[in-house]
């Protein structure tokens, strides 16, 4: 009886310390939420985090970072395990994280500092990642948390508005289409 007690306590402290979903980092097959390591300490949870240094680890990702998933995790120093919940699963809404107001059924885009955010006006390589359910809410000052219907990551770039002239004009869309993007949308004035 003692022996059993003595097993629970130490299975116990191994979950606290998270020792026991460790064994998932490199299980085979397929799976919803994906156990990785941080790379670094980030202070939000509801993150879009982008691959790390490896295969098993993750790094907060940028605007112009290809998102693995999302976390609903704030680790405090790297090497901590943190849940990873792929954007193709469409299976269920995410909680997302973004730097200004964003209003309903708005497509949301990869911002810095894993965040999300609008179409920006400046162009680039964005990469969209889903569509708001509801309007986002402040949490703080630059911070609001919004629900988004995600979906796999779709690779857009935004083209500076057309000059008039047909062979600036043609050139650049060429020089956009040889990156092979998803989605070209032309820049509004």
């Amino acid at each position: 009886m003692k022996i059993s007690n003595l097993i629970r306590a130490i299975l116990s402290l191994l979950t606290l310390r998270g020792l026991r979903t460790a064994n998932a980092e490199t299980a085979a097959g397929t799976h919803k939420v994906l156990t990785r390591r941080a790379d670094a300490a980030h202070s939000h949870r509801h993150l879009l985090v982008k691959t790390g240094s490896d295969a098993l680890h993750v790094a907060v990702a940028g605007a112009d970072d290809y998102p693995a998933g999302s976390t609903n995790d704030s680790p405090t120093a790297a090497e901590d395990i943190c849940n990873v919940h792929p954007l193709n699963d469409g299976d269920r809404t995410r909680i997302l994280r973004a730097a200004s107001a964003l209003g309903a059924d708005v497509d949301v885009y990869a911002a810095a500092n894993g965040f999300v955010q609008a179409l920006p006006a400046t162009a680039g390589t964005y990469y969209r990642v889903g569509r708001t359910l509801a309007a986002a809410v402040q949490e703080g000052s630059n911070n609001y948390t919004v629900e988004v219907a995600v979906h796999a990551p779709v690779k857009t770039l935004l083209i500076a508005k057309a000059t008039g002239t047909a062979g600036t004009d043609i050139a650049a869309l060429f020089a956009a289409l040889e990156d092979g993007p998803a989605e070209i949308k032309a820049k509004e004035a």
